[in-house]
């Protein structure tokens, strides 16, 4: 049984909500730069692709309303800086 006076013990979600209020609030609007990689557009418009170095990868996801500005057809390989606002996906 956790202790309710030990703050340090998290469960998945609360670790998950913690984390995802620190991106949105203590980073808020970065640019990154990275090779565009599992490059897919699905019939709903969004945009799903991995960006990744070489030594480290973020799963990323562009909303057709965002992606719509977009002026170039990305395709894996590319190499892109964007402008993000980095968030954790809580289901």
């Amino acid at each position: 049984m956790l202790s309710k006076t030990n703050q340090n013990i998290f469960t998945v979600s609360r670790l998950n909500a913690e984390v995802r209020l620190l991106l949105e609030n203590e980073m808020g609007i970065v640019w990154l730069v990275g090779e565009i990689s599992n490059f897919s557009a699905p019939v709903s418009g969004h945009w799903y692709l991995t960006l990744k170095d070489s030594r480290a990868q973020v799963k990323c996801a562009m909303f057709r309303g965002n992606n719509r500005r977009v002026t170039f057809k990305p395709a894996n390989g590319n190499q892109v800086l964007v402008k993000a606002r980095l968030s954790l996906y809580e289901p």
